[in-house]
């Protein structure tokens, strides 16, 4: 579906204030079935299964079901809205981690930034997502828009409703358009047969109505137009006029605090107040059907090649220094959330598994594994799980790990031994085959063995048999086809297509999934994904790729160069392997800017000679008392 339509489909049903259920509707009953317990014997982590998410976990059998029924209605309001046709059977479901500790995601990424608490991965082994348990409040069945907001469930909520733009749209900009989207979803409340969107998070609208009041501005809208986040890595233009702007009004720091300290501060700061100017944007586009259809011609200039913020304020009437005022008015006064009847919203079978003891210990760093760590890590994981498995040799779960560690960042000859043992003694076991593939594929691209590349390609189909929807496993057996041929044969293309079908989020598969339709003579598709790769406002390691494709596609490449670049692709390595998409708590950062205005407003009153600041309960325009940052805790209940 294109991002208009889909934009329309969501004003027009929420100003209608209904929309139409679906024909077959879910289960209306809860069914918990809990296995493999065993009467007195504690168990630290948990797997759990709704039809649609896998979940491990290390809360609590509660916490988990209460993330799962709501993801699972969440999820069916996305579906309904967007007349988006429900996944064939045997879809793959959606693998969470729903961790107890914000410490856990360093495990998985080091380069975690502060006040994370959810990680979105996407790359060639996979899509997974992880977020940290927040106790909230539980919402009881009437009035739940007047109801105080479960932050926790709004993140986890915001992180998916990413993943289903992502994995449904081929749009990956404006950046501001999709993390407004996530937002404005993201605090949807369920009452009997109806889904309430667009309810403000408490926080983020807490962040704007304080803006410049409590605490400077570090963006603008102008910022916001030009996806100028600190994830994005794009604050170039604009980041200098902010700079210039801010010296003006005399808004710089009076600190101690060095340039790293102060940059780890503003990047959690930066990437909130674009968020949460993303949010009031997208609110009062969507508040309106007209200006929500006006998103077709405004993707189209930006597809021309239009400036963003000179086609925004000629198609939607505002430029980017009124809508300061304009969105400020909107938040104040106008702000509305909107009501759509669901009839039936689901209430899905959960089961429950406890993890064996050998497995616990290496929950995440598996996943770690699965998420293309950087060199740099993936060796730091690999000497742990060397140490681990020489303790369990007989670990099943344990020797599994070991191997893809090996086969990605260690020796894939010491992993092919016990590979090829545990096929023999587990023929059905499916991460098994698809990894001594992977170990077969890695000796062969590098002896150039003919016959190591057919026992990949036989190791990856059975894995393929006993799994047909592993995006992955298709992604592999295309270069186990593919590698070192002068040819490129229906099955090969057919399976890098397949996992660009099953995952189009990943960035790997676009960018092969391009190369095979230039090589079938598709220019016109092949142009199209390597421009979605070209123009992600976040950072990749295809975008220069895609880039010099593009130019090499309208040069007219020949077909050899097509097969060259298939069987011998470049690898771009710019660190972490991946695509990593963050959460942070948004309270956590708005009271960290609380504190620090505080801080900074005495040392800058201290400097000018002040024997001591003023009292703290200043008062702002229009009289309104704000309680001092030491004595106010946003979000603390």
């Amino acid at each position: 579906m294109k991002l208009q339509t889909f934009t329309c489909l969501l004003a027009l049903a929420l100003t209608a204030q209904a929309t139409q259920s679906q024909e077959t509707a879910p289960p209306d009953s809860t069914t918990v079935v809990v296995r493999g317990e065993k009467a007195g014997t504690p168990h630290h982590w948990l797997k759990a299964e709704s039809p649609h998410f896998t979940v491990y976990s290390d809360t609590s059998r509660g916490h988990i079901r209460d993330l799962l029924e709501n993801l699972e209605r969440f999820r069916y309001v996305l579906y309904d809205f967007s007349h988006i046709a429900e996944d064939p059977a045997g879809t793959p479901k959606l693998t969470l981690y729903y961790t107890e500790s914000a410490h856990d995601l360093a495990i998985v990424n080091p380069e975690m930034p502060e006040r994370a608490v959810g990680l979105y991965e996407t790359c060639e082994d996979g899509v997974q997502g992880f977020a940290v348990y927040q106790p909230g409040p539980v919402y009881t069945a009437l009035n739940v828009a007047e109801q105080m907001e479960d932050e926790g469930q709004t993140l986890v909520f915001q992180a998916y409703a990413r993943h289903f733009f992502r994995s449904h749209f081929s749009q990956r900009a404006p950046l501001w358009y999709i993390e407004g989207y996530a937002r404005y979803v993201s605090t949807m409340r369920f009452e009997d047969d109806a889904a309430i969107l667009g309810l403000p998070p408490y926080t983020t609208a807490a962040y704007l109505r304080n803006l410049d009041m409590r605490y400077p501005s570090r963006l603008d809208y102008k910022d916001v137009l030009n996806d100028n986040d600190w994830f994005s890595g794009r604050r170039g233009e604009t980041g200098t006029l902010q700079n210039t702007v801010a010296q003006k009004r005399n808004r710089q720091r009076v600190t101690d605090k060095g340039p790293a300290e102060l940059a780890l501060e503003d990047n959690a700061r930066l990437t909130t107040e674009f968020a949460s100017r993303a949010w009031l944007l997208t609110h009062w586009i969507l508040s309106s059907p007209e200006r929500a259809q006006k998103l077709a011609a405004y993707d189209a200039a930006l597809q021309a090649g239009d400036n963003r913020v000179d086609a925004f304020g000629r198609l939607f009437g505002s430029s980017a220094v009124s809508l300061d005022v304009l969105l400020r008015k909107y938040l104040l006064k106008a702000l509305k959330p909107g009501r759509m009847t669901i009839a039936h919203l689901p209430l899905p079978d959960v089961s429950f598994d406890d993890l064996p003891a050998s497995a616990e210990k290496q929950v995440l760093e598996k996943a770690a594994l699965q998420g293309c760590p950087s060199i740099a890590h993936g060796r730091h994981l690999l000497g742990d799980l060397r140490s681990e498995a020489g303790k369990q040799p007989d670990s099943f779960d344990a020797q599994m790990t070991l191997s893809r560690s090996e086969i990605l960042y260690g020796d894939a000859r010491n992993a092919l031994p016990w590979l090829q043992k545990a096929t023999l003694t587990h023929p059905d076991d499916f991460e098994g085959f698809h990894l001594l593939g992977r170990a077969e594929l890695k000796l062969a691209e590098t002896t150039q063995n003919a016959d190591a590349f057919d026992a990949a390609e036989a190791a990856l189909t059975r894995a393929a048999e006993l799994n047909p929807n592993s995006a992955s496993n298709a992604f592999w057996y295309y270069r186990a086809k593919a590698s070192g041929n002068d040819h490129l044969d229906a099955d090969a293309a057919g399976a890098a297509v397949l996992a660009w079908r099953l995952a189009p989020e990943v960035d790997t598969y676009v960018f092969h999934a391009a190369l095979v339709h230039a090589e079938s003579g598709d220019v016109t598709t092949a142009t199209q994904l390597m421009t979605q790769l070209a123009h992600d406002p976040r950072p990749g390691r295809w975008a220069k790729p895609a880039k010099d494709w593009l130019a090499r596609l309208k040069a007219g490449a020949s077909k050899a160069d097509l097969l060259a670049a298939i069987a011998a692709p470049d690898k771009p390595d710019s660190g972490w392997a991946g695509q990593a998409d963050w959460t942070l708590n948004t309270t956590a950062v708005l009271n960290d800017v609380l504190k620090h205005q505080n801080e900074d407003d005495k040392m800058r009153m201290q400097s000018n000679g002040f024997a001591s600041p003023p009292p703290n309960n200043a008062v702002p325009q229009g009289g309104q008392v704000m309680p001092d940052a030491s004595q106010e805790k946003i979000g603390e209940r």
